[in-house]
């Protein structure tokens, strides 16, 4: 069957040829939805506009589209309508665009159409690559003077409407981007070329366009990345996200030849500009991908046939294009470029795809003996042992041996060579460094083993003069789970410890604090700890004021174990001086290091820090591990001395964190006790009030803060905020009401006669805040009932209707969730107990809330969430 003959079947549907209503459904089709329920004559009226390019009005293109309906020709979603299926209307728009004069479809769908209308219309010519009259339009708009011909400029209609033609002419699309661009002096075109990375990767689709695309997001990646220059590998940001992606083996979305990537790749790493390099390599760690592929992007583009891009059909197809692109990484790995470490990082990071994937065995043999000769390469040894344990029981005899031999031409030897593989290396990998013996070996034995080899590793550098200098400039900058059992060895494997100590030391002078660590240095310190004190002692106290290692003194001092007389001392010298950023002494939160501290020794350390800015809060922390651990040096009440101390210094106008308000439940619930704790609540309450006052602080954001007082003195916080002048207390009732504190059920563990007691001082504000704090309702197997304290509150409260008001929000009343709608129903048969109340006003209240929250929930079960619509009108934007 011919296309005529199957459309004409699929339009008329044996009902009789209508010209009319084919005319009206090719105008319906200029769009890719419309809006079909108004049919009346104003200047928005989307079917007017429709209408109007074919001399029809709203009225008769409204017909249409229903007699379109019947024939389910054009689907509904709310308000829209769509001419559907896509390949019907794409043949009736470019007939339609043939037919109707230019002038009128240029005057009614785009100079006069609205916004949503205009839209709609280009995204459906951007279907019509086919069309030529679709195509001059693309070219005019982006043409000088055109209506998106300042592409880089657009508002988001502008940015939508060209995204949506450029599947009309690449070529045109491309030439508009590159005007723009390529052409300006500054960064910031390119900075906005950024938000069309998606088109870009479309257009890189056809070879022919595929250099100028990778140029154009080159650009863009750059100028979008956030710090210098050359801070691509930081910052991935999706343009270079999206270069990468082009350059894999499979799903690339590129049919860019294997010529031409390389080509681009090669240029890119020879640039003098480091951000673009970075970009070259990112293209060359891509393309050496063999296993785990994903595309980065969609492959969409208008009505255009496209596929994923290149697939290598064959193995041989596959050995061509990792052997080209190996050949690529083992020139420049084995070269003095500029780059050849990262080059080497790369291939390691590949190398057991590339072997167990790819099969590329002579390949990486060939490459591993190369690299080795230049120079050692810890990180490639560790890929051939990785590869080995974990994929080793699938392969022949053959590889197996030929990775043996790979894995022992890459074999650190030597002191240095073994410290950079087994201490240095930042992988953490027990399978890498070393390797666990075999596969049955536990990862708790080859743990112990590292570290054990990470010791001798210690011991021995230190009787090596040469091999330490040569590393220590990487040790004071190891961040390695190995560094500690490392430095521990070297500490204990010296023969003169204090001029190790010296050359590390030595080593902070010309480097940047932030970029060395004190791991090593506090390894050291306990390592020494363990065989002289007092010289461990002794540098500690140098370290208390020394340039280099002041900063550092908190976390040095915990390398050492538990603090004890001396290191208070030193502590308290360190607080007093200042050298050391008070956020470091957190470091004494851990490790109950400071578990050998009494209890007065522990309250004047934590209110030395505490005087300190922020202070209180590392302070806090370190009291809540404190609670934690303590073996029984400090009392219940040094601890309830300290802790209310210490809450008593937090700056109340601050927000608390979830996070740091778990910690201040753990110490209220052992220190806000008793009349201290009491007192210390009220104090606290009180200059909340006072600071909201003063502005400083609103009565918003203190929930999770004032919750940890709620939990712990109750009485405390009513008395406190509901206490003072008129205007304090209503300072204080906001508070609880801004905050919802009263739920859930937070004044239960109050006694009934010291609630009732407070309530009746100041019974027309305190009973109804008594009653949003109980629990109001208690289930049975007879169904809900009203608690007695609930009902004494309601009788004793001057005004019972405020009372039940709070009663009733705990009725969980119906909102999104419905599935609570019986629990609900269920509890609003209590307020059938007080609808012949003797108080008239509590009785009528009583049954017209029921009657009108009876209401509510019926209505709540019949109303559809408008969520669902807006979805389903969505989907023909």
């Amino acid at each position: 069957m011919s296309d005529d003959n199957l459309f004409k079947r699929l339009f008329e549907q044996r009902n009789a040829p209508n010209e009319s209503l084919l005319v009206a459904a090719q105008g319906l089709s200029l769009v890719y939805s419309f809006h079909g329920e108004d049919a009346s004559d104003g200047a928005e009226v989307e079917l007017s506009h429709l209408g109007a390019v074919l001399g029809k009005t709203a009225q008769e293109m409204f017909q249409s589209a229903v007699e379109l309906g019947r024939r389910r020709l054009v689907q509904r979603r709310g308000v829209r309508r769509a001419v559907l299926p896509q390949a019907i209307a794409n043949r009736l728009a470019a007939r339609a665009l043939q037919d109707i004069p230019a002038a009128l479809i240029e005057k009614h769908l785009v100079n006069e159409a609205p916004e949503r209308l205009l839209r709609s219309f280009s995204r459906r010519i951007g279907y019509l690559d086919g069309s030529q009259e679709a195509r001059q339009i693309a070219r005019s708009w982006l043409g000088v003077n055109g209506l998106l011909a300042d592409v880089l400029n657009l508002n988001e209609l502008g940015e939508s409407m060209f995204r949506n033609i450029a599947p009309l002419d690449p070529d045109a699309t491309l030439s508009a981007l590159e005007q723009a661009v390529l052409e300006s002096s500054d960064d910031e075109s390119a900075k906005k070329c950024a938000r069309y990375v998606q088109l870009l990767v479309s257009l890189a689709y056809e070879p022919e366009h595929f250099e100028r695309s990778v140029a154009l997001l080159a650009k863009a990646a750059i100028a979008s990345a956030e710090g210098s220059r050359g801070s691509i590998r930081q910052n991935a940001n999706d343009a270079a996200k999206a270069l990468g992606s082009l350059f894999l083996i499979q799903l690339s979305g590129t049919h860019a030849s294997l010529e031409q990537r390389e080509s681009v790749i090669r240029s890119l790493l020879r640039s003098v500009d480091p951000a673009e390099r970075e970009l070259g390599l990112r293209a060359l760690d891509a393309a050496l991908t063999a296993w785990n592929f994903g595309p980065v992007l969609s492959f969409g583009f208008g009505a255009r046939s496209r596929d994923f891009g290149y697939w290598p059909a064959t193995r041989e197809a596959v050995v061509k294009w990792f052997s080209r692109f190996l050949k690529l990484a083992e020139e420049l790995a084995c070269s003095d470029y500029r780059d050849a470490q990262r080059v080497r990082t790369i291939i390691a990071d590949k190398f057991r795809g590339l072997w167990t994937g790819a099969q590329m065995y002579e390949d990486l043999e060939r490459i591993c003996t190369s690299i080795a000769k230049k120079v050692f390469w810890a990180e490639g040894w560790s890929a051939a042992r990785e590869t080995a344990y974990y994929d080793s029981n699938g392969f022949a005899a053959d590889v197996i041996k030929n990775l043996a031999r790979v894995e022992q031409l890459l074999q650190p030897q030597g002191t240095v060579q073994r410290v950079r593989s087994i201490v240095l290396a930042e992988s953490g990998s027990v399978v890498g460094i070393p390797l666990v013996s075999g596969r049955n070996e536990s990862i708790e034995s080859a743990m112990s083993r590292l570290q054990t080899t990470a010791y001798e590793l210690g011991v021995t550098a230190a009787g090596d003069g040469t091999a330490l200098t040569e590393l220590l400039p990487e040790l004071i900058r190891t961040r390695s789970d190995q560094a500690w059992s490392f430095g521990r060895g070297l500490a204990q494997g010296a023969e003169n410890p204090s001029n190790i100590w010296l050359q590390l030391v030595a080593q902070l002078q010309p480097v940047p604090i932030e970029s060395a660590t004190p791991w090593v240095f506090r390894a050291f310190l306990n390592g020494l700890h363990q065989e002289n004190i007092v010289l461990a002692g002794a540098m500690l106290d140098d370290a208390i004021d020394n340039d280099a290692l002041a900063q550092w003194y908190p976390v040095l001092e915990t390398g050492i174990g538990e603090i004890h007389e001396e290191g208070l001392r030193r502590l308290l010298r360190s607080l007093e001086l200042g050298k050391a950023p008070i956020h470091n002494y957190r470091s004494l939160e851990g490790g109950r290091v400071t578990d050998g501290l009494s209890g007065p020794d522990l309250k004047t350390l934590l209110l030395r820090i505490s005087d300190h800015d922020e202070g209180v809060y590392v302070a806090v922390e370190i009291l809540y591990m404190r609670l934690l651990s303590d073996g029984g040096r400090v009392s219940p009440n040094e601890f309830i001395d300290i802790g209310c101390e210490l809450i008593g210094r937090l700056n109340i106008t601050v927000d608390t964190g979830p996070n740091f308000a778990q910690r201040l439940q753990i110490i209220g619930r052992q220190c806000l006790i008793g009349e201290a704790g009491a007192a210390t609540v009220r104090e606290v309450c009180t200059k909340l009030k006072e600071a909201i006052s003063r502005s400083d602080a609103s009565a918003y954001g203190h929930r999770e803060f004032l919750q940890v007082l709620f939990s712990t003195q109750p009485l405390a916080v009513l008395q406190s905020l509901c206490s003072g002048d008129a205007a304090m207390v209503k300072i204080g009732i906001s508070v609880l009401e801004n905050a919802d504190l009263l739920h859930p059920h937070a004044f239960d563990v109050i006694p009934e006669e010291e609630l009732l007691r407070w309530c009746n001082e100041l019974p027309d504000v305190r009973y109804p805040i008594a009653a949003a704090g109980i629990a109001a309702i208690r289930q049975d197997k007879d169904g809900p009932h009203w608690t007695d304290l609930a009902l004494k509150i309601l009788e004793k409260s001057p005004d019972r209707v405020r009372v039940l008001q709070k009663f009733i929000r705990q009725f969980s009343l119906p909102g999104w969730d419905l599935s609570r709608a019986a629990e609900v129903q269920a509890n609003l048969q209590l307020l059938d107990d007080f609808v012949g109340h003797p108080d008239p006003t509590l009785a009528d209240f009583a049954k017209s809330e029921k009657s009108r929250l009876s209401q509510a929930i019926a209505e709540a079960r019949k109303v559809r969430p408008p969520i669902y619509m807006e979805r389903d009108e969505g989907s023909f934007e």
